[in-house]
């Protein structure tokens, strides 16, 4: 089997520890927890490499009508138009 097919979860958290800058999260949390990887999404639902379920219609959809009325989105500095769903 290929790392693709069998990642080691536990080497990719502490890779992402050790490298990324996890922006809208307080960094002290994970200085000895794993970093969540989300592997699998459907629709409004996303599951971690723990297997825990995370989403929520309620929060989802409003989103969702947030994003398609917003004329554009900034990421960074540069700003972009928002995204037809």
């Amino acid at each position: 089997m290929s790392d693709l097919q069998s990642p080691d979860f536990e080497k990719l958290s502490g890779a992402a520890r050790d490298h990324l800058w996890l922006h809208f999260t307080r960094l002290s949390s994970y200085q000895n927890a794993e970093i969540p990887l989300i592997v699998r999404g459907d629709g409004c639902y996303i599951w971690d490499s723990a297997g825990r379920e995370v989403g929520s219609p309620a929060i989802a959809t409003p989103a969702k009508i947030k994003l398609i009325s917003t004329g554009f989105i900034t990421h960074g500095s540069k700003p972009q138009r928002g995204v037809g769903m």
